[in-house]
């Protein structure tokens, strides 16, 4: 049977019954504890770890993220690089080709203009040796009808 609280108080005493209280407090309070506030602790735990290595992960891939951005773009500005000194390359060697070949083209001319120079003279020289008798000619018919022509006065 039960005994009454005053009763049992009165029986133990006030020092005994702090200590049966505390005794009781810390036994529920571990019994609690153990059910209650271990689980959820560690679930609180977990919720960090998750949550803290969640971020830990984006910012790493946040920061691999970046340096493959970095390397991507130092890698464009390489082969951007590369092709404007082999475009660079390529216009001074078509240029220095053009140059051959304007310079090919115009000795090519000059000799060519040189040769119709000559040919020109040639012929005008022919030209003359042929007409030279004819010129002689002409000229002395055209002096004798002149002198002989009297001149008309009106």
């Amino acid at each position: 049977m039960l005994i009454p609280l005053a009763a049992a108080t009165s029986a133990v005493g006030p020092i005994a019954m702090v200590t049966i209280s505390a005794a009781v407090f810390i036994l529920l309070w571990q019994i609690v504890g153990s059910v209650f506030f271990k689980p959820y602790l560690a679930m609180l735990i977990e919720r960090r770890e998750r949550t803290v290595g969640d971020e830990g992960a984006a910012d790493a891939a946040l920061r691999q993220t970046e340096e493959t951005e970095k390397a991507i773009d130092e890698a464009l500005t390489n082969a951007r690089n590369k092709a404007l000194i082999r475009r660079e390359a390529q216009l001074a060697d078509a240029k220095s080709q053009a140059s051959k070949i304007v310079s090919k083209a115009q000795e090519l001319a000059d000799k060519e203009l040189a040769n119709a120079r000559l040919e020109i003279e040639k012929l005008v020289e022919d030209s003359r040796r042929e007409m030279g008798p004819e010129i002689e000619v002409l000229s002395q018919q055209l002096i004798k009808k002149t002198v002989m022509s009297e001149p008309k006065m009106n």
